[in-house]
């Protein structure tokens, strides 16, 4: 107990950013890719469900074609404003 209180957290940051560059920044990178084209991804399958559900109903399928690709292209575009400065 009397451990617990009298415990500092110090914070070393060169050991933080070394362990982080060697131990978790590639895990990063690939999650944050899979999650930047994934979106992207359901959105355009979406798009194809769409024409298999509505194969009757043209009108309905390419209005969710016409939906799903404008969501892409602002989905790309807000990860790249947000997140072009993270990214190297």
């Amino acid at each position: 107990m009397v451990y617990i209180l009298n415990y500092r957290t110090m914070h070393h940051r060169a050991f933080d950013l070394i362990a982080w560059n060697s131990r978790c920044e590639a895990d990063w990178r690939r999650a944050f890719s899979a999650f930047k084209t994934g979106v992207p991804c359901f959105l355009l399958n979406l798009s194809l469900l769409a024409w298999v559900q509505f194969k009757d109903y043209k009108a309905a399928a390419a209005s969710v074609t016409v939906i799903s690709l404008v969501a892409v292209f602002i989905w790309l575009w807000y990860v790249n404003v947000k997140w072009a400065t993270q990214v190297r």
